[in-house]
């Protein structure tokens, strides 16, 4: 049985780790959210896989719901298998419900796609259809900025952003 200076000395350590722990995922999610403009998007991709090598993106979209009101983004997006130029086409949408502290609101996506590529002969276009600033969906508007940032990926583009010509959305949430 192990001594009591043992069990205490172990419950020190484990309760430091998990304190670091959290103060690292807080401060990450503060510099997500600091780094988006207001009014804009961030896009955060990141290349997961499994064990078989697959590739498994993962997306953290964040924005700031209570400047601008964004409720949903509407489009398409295409992975590409650059060795052979093969192709999946799936829908897009990204909902922003309720918001943080600091006003941000975050959609987060991890998308299996339908072939065997690792993340890194995997190119992802998105096409941006439409976004909505109103959860009654009364009219599709023009979206933010949108920033995209990743690696890992052979690319990560945004091939065409259609909501452009759309009226532009009433500013304030």
């Amino acid at each position: 049985m192990p001594s009591s200076r043992y069990l205490i000395a172990s419950s020190i350590i484990g309760a430091l780790a998990l304190a670091a722990a959290a103060g690292a995922f807080a401060f990450n999610r503060q510099d997500i959210g600091k780094s988006v403009p207001a009014g804009e998007l961030l896009v955060v991709i990141k290349a997961g896989e499994t064990d078989n090598g697959i590739c498994l993106p993962e997306a953290l979209v964040s924005v700031n719901k209570q400047e601008q009101g964004l409720y949903a983004l509407y489009g398409e997006a295409r992975y590409i298998d650059t060795r052979n130029d093969e192709s999946t086409r799936l829908p897009l949408q990204w909902v922003f419900m309720g918001w943080d502290d600091n006003g941000m609101s975050k959609s987060q996506t991890t998308t299996g796609i339908n072939t065997q590529t690792p993340c890194t002969s995997l190119k992802i276009a998105y096409r941006i259809k439409e976004c909505w600033y109103d959860p009654s969906n009364r009219e599709p508007r023009a979206c933010p900025k949108i920033h995209l940032e990743g690696d890992g990926f052979a690319a990560i583009v945004l091939d065409e952003d259609q909501s452009q010509s759309l009226p532009q959305a009433e500013s304030g949430g």
